[in-house]
């Protein structure tokens, strides 16, 4: 079983943030430490295909106890990390990479060029498509159908989620936009002795910020694309996307149950395929708008 680090390197940023737990109350350091924990690992039952195990598409098996001892021996006591771990084995003892936290980590965006998202996505509906070519014994296929189906589901939310957070990081004007227009932000009162040190620590707030949101919720999402970016989705791909959501939905979190039946879900080849295909031509269609919304700005500039 692999237990290595999941993003070896990163011990610069987040040095400052781990060393600020220490002399903490136990209780807050192990929120702390467990925000962390989510924010890089998840359960393989959100995203990972299952055949006579799960495949770890997104690395892994990690352990969580190996992982946060890692991360935080000598700045948190052990007795506070091992209650943590003890929590997160009762999840599950096999963790693997959050998709999301992983893209943006190791990238540094750049919208106007950088095709890092959409590789992102293009590689993880290949999976889908080759992992369901796979032959699967009858007793295993439902299951894995459903993984796959919920997968292909994932693999929009990140894209959702990369090509937002890299265009309004590449344009500065966009991240002003979103930072004036987010509600959550106008509501908060910050006092004059603090407006530097929140200023400094703004991208990273803006990072948490769009981090808690559930980026499959695209009546959330839809707005935050059309009044930020421009970009408005196509009613008829949005409205399908949004059945396939309420299917995967109850994939993951009522396992395979519908709940507006009662009964165990039926997902088929044909049904995931489709969704594949569907997904893809809803990416398409973001870039084609982000193309052309970026060309007269680059004619203008030349």
């Amino acid at each position: 079983m692999s237990t290595e680090r999941l993003f070896p390197g990163d011990d610069t940023d987040d040095e400052p943030r781990k060393h600020d737990l220490e002399g903490l109350d136990p209780e807050v350091q192990k929120e702390r430490m467990k925000e962390w924990f989510f924010a890089h690992y998840t359960n393989p039952l959100d995203n990972s295909p299952y055949d006579d195990g799960y495949v770890f598409i997104w690395g892994g098996p990690y352990d969580a106890r190996r992982i946060l001892n890692q991360e935080y021996e000598g700045i948190v006591p052990d007795q506070v990390i091992e209650e943590l771990a003890d929590e997160l084995d009762e999840i599950t003892v096999d963790w693997t990479g959050n998709p999301d936290e992983q893209t943006m980590d190791d990238y540094e965006f750049d919208a106007s060029s950088s095709t890092v998202h959409r590789q992102t996505f293009d590689a993880a509906i290949l999976t889908v498509e080759l992992l369901l070519a796979t032959e699967m014994s009858p007793f295993l296929q439902q299951a894995f159908l459903r993984l796959l189906y919920a997968n292909a589901i994932t693999a929009l939310e990140t894209y959702l989620f990369d090509f937002f957070f890299s265009a309004i990081t590449a344009d500065k004007d966009l991240f002003r936009k979103f930072v004036e227009e987010n509600n959550a932000f106008k509501k908060q009162q910050i006092s004059l002795s603090n407006i530097l040190k929140q200023h400094e620590k703004i991208d990273q707030t803006v990072k948490e910020s769009l981090l808690e949101i559930s980026w499959h919720n695209l009546a959330r999402v839809k707005p935050l694309y059309e009044e930020i970016l421009g970009i408005v989705f196509e009613e008829k791909m949005m409205s399908e996307i949004l059945i396939a959501v309420v299917t995967r939905h109850d994939i993951v979190h009522r396992n395979g149950r519908s709940k507006k039946t009662g009964t165990d879900l039926a997902v088929t080849k044909e049904q995931v395929a489709q969704l594949a295909v569907l997904v893809q031509r809803f990416v398409k269609k973001i870039e084609d708008d982000w193309k052309n919304l970026l060309m007269p700005k680059t004619e203008f500039d030349m």
